[in-house]
């Protein structure tokens, strides 16, 4: 082809395309309502190629944007994207093609060189094919963002935020004694709670009231926080306070006078059943307010029921009091008005003083951020929502270097109120503005309300339904479509889950839900026949059964031809999973869950903990133990145990250390840990303990693990303290292709599906346990009060407060029915060919909703009687799987082998290094002496342990005397001071410092810091530092002491003002 043809076929094919384009001169916004196993990703990958191949422009993906939740649904869209190009370029024959080329009236031969184009375009400019997480979008706005946003341009992104609201509470409670206001609010705190006998700390009680600021639920309260000083709140107290006492004397007035009637008219406490109102009253009078409306009293004395006990009792007293019940039933309402007034108060108390530090605490948070340069993740939504505020559209665009105009959103029902305000107005940019060739932007959302299961983090299914009632978004028309056929489960389960939804959906109080899942509820069935569904019922409170049952019906399925990896057991709580795991465990059925992938189940690891705690507290006889269980387990020497335990017990931890060299030919440096940094030291450990040989995915994650600690600090103590706040939740990555049977909580379930699924423990209330410790905000409608709402615990007592109260608890309690229903929708949908439901049977129907019930009513209203004894199918009698897919057969791999040891030959020719072994050795040497007496016992510890040769004896033993001895230093080594050697002492506002010595005497604190080496001038700044420390906090007069320990000892007495 010559290259005028070339050039000519060029602007023939550009100009199609431009008049193909041109059409679409509207902006669109289309909303898909896609059901379980529709195929939403198919749906967002066809829309997204339409997009690309209607327009002329080959970086055209440049201005599409797709936003979804997860890492792993950024990766399948993405590779699905990029795989479909592939198909489309190289493929004779593609279905999705065929579909496209129809719809936007493009031929196969153009479709097939625009996609070949496209698919180049975006491999050598990959970083330009956006599809992302919302997090990761939100990151990237905030770093373009950094100056406006006053943030350091190198800032850290922090996911785990207990750790640093830990931090921040420390900072605040250090505030005590210095600032006066916190001093007088925590100490009044302190008494409130000793006088109602709450013994939970206040720092976990602040840490729970901190975490306010990071939930989105609570954002349009902790707004209208920030503008109430604490004299308001204070005030509002006192306030409440008075308004208490007030109530609390007219409820015991109306109480004590209702009384004074009926014991005036010969009434006592026999004439009524169980004496309930006479009790009732006198609780009253007795100021205790506590559960006396928790009974059916009320409701008795309004119908005149069940009030007198008519037995035993004269028919004239009877029909006086039958008389006067009118006038009780008065004199009780007017009590409990006063009463639950009362009660609120007492409630709001109980938050008071931690909601009134939020600001405080808020401010404090920030400061922190600013000062570390973090910023913890929760916070990004917040941080966007100051951007979009302030900045038009187009100037954002310009920051973040791309202009964005389609935009596809997976899993709309999940995106939380604030992050669908802050991606509003870049929406309405890209649909209301019209680019060079005068075309619209585009908006195309997919998603499922009955698969809202995120409302605790901010999720609103109701943006979805407005959605679908309003049709409209701005000024543009949205154009909605449903997906309501399900391609991923057999015949049987999708008619099962049609039937039983149909009938559960009614459970739902809220109409506005109730209509939506009756619109919705039911799909369309285009799979073969086959599949089956099995519900077993057991005793209330067995979950022994249950996991008989779960295991029962594991087995059977791999009769059924089902294989390990292609079985799924899903549960609503992590405890029910936990449970599973371990009685699994005990099986020979291969499982995997994210429990079994919890770091802080290797034994490898653990012996590692025991081996850090033992640096610490050298003491504790359990860690030495728990080393010994690890070896004696390994080399199988079980029928030793016991002895090996007695042996380990006795001596120092340097004969432990010997013990372990002897029988397990391991053995681990006691000073390793003053010399190496902290990532050094736990891979000389994983070396010494011969952990390298079996080095696994679990070591690994440690490493790293270990390694990201080590950056901010080396301190052993600090790290297994974070050990003990991050080891619960520390898992290594869930195996995609692994062979085993799955167990995961249905939240984590979610996007997957499975052939085999079992759903054991299906007997829970809709409603949240009240062991569950929840808490709402509630408004404060009293007079005279400047703060109109507080936090109060979340309890049946809510819904009798006031009509608001009420208004809070129904909706509270229509929420949870969704999530329930929601949840059950989710697990029951991942099966794709055979599902076992595993519930209880009620000896007595229970008031609360709850799944059991939802299946005892499904089999009744299908002619059956809930059995114990058997089980119920649907579908076909017999289940047998073959699986379509292929088998994936692991790759070898190579193994990598971690030795350490070429360390030691590095430290051996640098005399670095051996100058800065010789300080610690000297460090640890005078550590062990407080006074003159010490002198021996710390030189033959120390050669005992290995730090010193013994033929360096007499040189240790002068050296050691030309210290102590010394003219200047003599009086700090004498008997009867107070000595304290390298002791943290906590500084109000500076935190921990660790002088080498500190020694008081009656009229002198002496601070001592042995040095080896040269003096540097940073010596007397350090030391400076701690005399002016510690003069904060000791009235002595102070005296400061430098001592250089080399060939001659060398001290300097350092002045304050030097």
């Amino acid at each position: 082809m010559t290259s005028f043809s070339y050039l000519h076929f060029l602007q023939k094919e550009t100009l199609k395309f431009m008049l193909v384009y041109s059409m679409i001169t509207k902006p669109s916004f289309k909303l898909i309502n896609a059901s379980a196993g529709s195929g939403k990703t198919y749906t967002l990958v066809y829309n997204y190629m339409k997009e690309l191949l209607l327009s002329p422009n080959h970086d055209h993906y440049r201005t599409l944007l797709a936003l979804t939740f997860t890492n792993k649904a950024v990766n399948e869209m993405k590779s699905r994207i990029i795989k479909t190009l592939s198909e489309f370029a190289k493929k004779e024959d593609c279905e999705m093609r065929n579909k496209i080329s129809e719809e936007i009236n493009l031929e196969q031969r153009e479709i097939r060189n625009k996609s070949e184009r496209i698919l180049k375009n975006i491999l050598f400019n990959y970083s330009g094919f956006d599809v992302l997480t919302l997090d990761s979008f939100t990151h990237r706005i905030i770093r373009s963002f950094t100056l406006e946003l006053k943030l350091p341009k190198s800032f850290e992104v922090i996911i785990d935020h207990d750790e640093v609201l830990n931090e921040v509470i420390d900072v605040l409670i250090d505030q005590v004694g210095i600032d006066k206001e916190i001093t007088k609010s925590l100490v009044d705190y302190t008494h409130y709670k000793i006088d109602k006998n709450n013994n939970q700390s206040v720092k976990n009680i602040f840490l729970e009231a901190s975490k306010i600021i990071l939930n989105e639920n609570d954002r349009f309260f902790l707004n209208k926080i920030k503008s109430i000083s604490s004299k308001e709140f204070r005030e509002t107290q006192i306030e409440l306070s008075k308004i208490r006492l007030s109530e609390s004397k007219k409820g015991i007035k109306f109480a004590q006078s209702i009384l004074n009637k009926l014991s005036s008219n010969g009434i006592d406490e026999s004439i009524f059943s169980n004496g309930m109102v006479i009790k009732h009253f006198t609780s009253i009078v007795n100021n205790n307010f506590d559960g006396i409306y928790s009974n059916n009293l009320e409701k008795n004395l309004l119908e005149g029921k069940r009030i007198i006990k008519k037995t035993g009792n004269p028919d004239h007293l009877i029909h006086l009091t039958e008389a006067l019940i009118p006038e009780i039933y008065e004199y009780f309402i007017n009590a409990k008005k006063c009463i639950l007034k009362c009660n609120l108060i007492d409630e709001l108390n109980k938050q008071w003083i931690p909601i009134s530090f939020i600001s405080t605490i808020a401010d404090t948070l920030s400061s922190y951020e600013k000062e570390e340069k973090k910023i913890l993740i929760a916070k990004f939504n917040e941080k966007i929502s100051e951007v979009v505020e302030e900045y038009e559209a187009p100037f954002i665009y310009e920051k973040i270097g791309e202009k964005y105009k389609h935009f596809f959103i997976d899993e709309f029902q999940d995106t939380s109120k604030l992050q669908w305000k802050n991606l509003k107005p870049l929406l309405v940019n890209a649909l209301e503005s019209q680019n060079l060739n005068g075309s619209y932007g585009s908006v195309f959302l997919v998603g499922d309300p009955k698969q809202a299961i995120y409302r605790w983090r901010g999720g609103s299914i109701n943006m979805f339904l407005k959605f679908l009632e309003n049709r409209k978004f701005n000024n543009t028309e949205i154009s909605i479509s449903e997906r309501l056929e399900n391609r991923r489960s057999l015949y049987e389960i999708v008619d099962f889950n049609n039937k039983f939804f149909e009938m559960a959906l009614e459970s739902l109080t809220d109409l506005k839900y109730r209509s939506f899942y009756r619109e919705s509820f039911y799909q369309n069935i285009i799979s073969p026949k086959g599949g089956k569904v099995e519900i077993h019922f057991v005793k209330d409170k067995e979950e022994i059964i249950h996991i008989k049952k779960i295991i029962e019906s594991l087995f059977e399925a791999k009769k059924d031809g089902f294989d390990w990896g292609s079985m799924a057991i899903l549960v609503r709580k992590k405890n029910q999973a936990i449970s599973t795991f371990e009685s699994l465990s005990k099986t020979n059925i291969p499982i995997v869950s994210t429990e079994s992938l919890l770091i802080k189940k290797s034994s490898s690891i653990n012996l590692i903990i025991s081996v850090l705690k033992l640096h610490i507290f050298p003491e504790r006889s359990i860690e030495r133990i728990n080393i010994c269980k690890y070896f004696i387990k390994k080399n199988d020497l079980d029928i030793y145990a016991h002895d090996f335990f007695v042996d380990s017990l006795k001596g120092s931890i340097e004969d432990f250390n010997k013990f372990l060299l002897k029988k397990f030919k391991v053995s681990f440096s006691p000073i390793e840990g003053y010399y190496f940094s902290f990532f050094e030291l736990i891979e000389n450990y994983i070396n010494d303990l011969g952990l390298n040989k079996n080095f696994d995915s679990y070591l690994e994650f440690f490493l790293e693990y270990c390694y990201d600690f080590s950056i901010e600090s080396n301190d052993i103590y600090r790290f297994l303290k974070k050990w003990e706040r991050d080891s619960d939740k520390l898992t290594i990555p869930l195996p995609d292709d692994n062979q085993a049977v799955r167990i995961m909580t249905i939240h984590k379930a979610k996007g997957l599906q499975f052939p085999f699924v079992v759903l054991p423990f299906l007997n829970s209330d809709f409603q949240p346990s009240s062991r569950i410790r929840r808490q709402v905000w509630h408004p404060i409608e009293f007079k005279n009060t400047s703060v109109n709402f507080g936090r109060i615990n979340f309890s049946p007592r809510l819904e009798k407060y006031s009509e608001k109260s009420k208004e809070i608890f129904d909706n509270d309690i229509k929420e949870n029915e969704l999530d329930a229903l929601n949840n059950l929708y989710v697990g029951m949908t991942r099966a794709k060919a055979k599902m076992v439901i595993i519930t209880s049977l009620f000896e007595k129907q229970k008031v609360k909703k709850n799944y059991a019930q939802l299946f005892q009513e499904f089999l009744k209203k299908n002619g059956l009687t809930p059995d114990l004894n058997r089980p119920y199918v649907f579908g076909s009698k017999k289940c047998l799987y073959v699986s379509n897919e292929e088998k994936k057969f692991k790759k070898d791999s190579v193994r990598p082998i971690f030795n350490f040891r070429w360390k030691n030959r590095l430290i051996n020719f640098n005399s670095t290094n051996s100058r800065i072994e010789r300080g610690v050795k000297v460090h640890i040497l005078f550590s062990k002496i407080k006074d003159f007496s010490d002198a021996n016992s710390a030189i033959n510890f120390c050669i005992e342990s290995g730090i010193f040769k013994i033929k360096k004896k007499s040189e240790l033993s002068n050296l050691v005397n030309s210290v102590i001895y010394h003219d200047e230093l003599k009086k700090v080594f004498e008997l009867g001071n107070k000595i304290y050697n390298e002791k943290d002492i906590l500084i109000p506002k500076k935190g921990f410092i660790r002088p080498d010595k500190l020694v008081l005497t009656k009229t002198t604190c002496y601070i001592i810091d042995y040095k080896t080496g040269k003096p540097k001038s940073d010596d007397n700044k350090q030391i400076k530092d701690y005399s002016n420390y510690l003069e904060s906090i000791i009235s002595l007069p102070i005296i400061s002491y430098l001592v250089y320990i080399n060939e001659k000892v060398v001290v300097k007495n350092i002045s304050k003002h030097e």
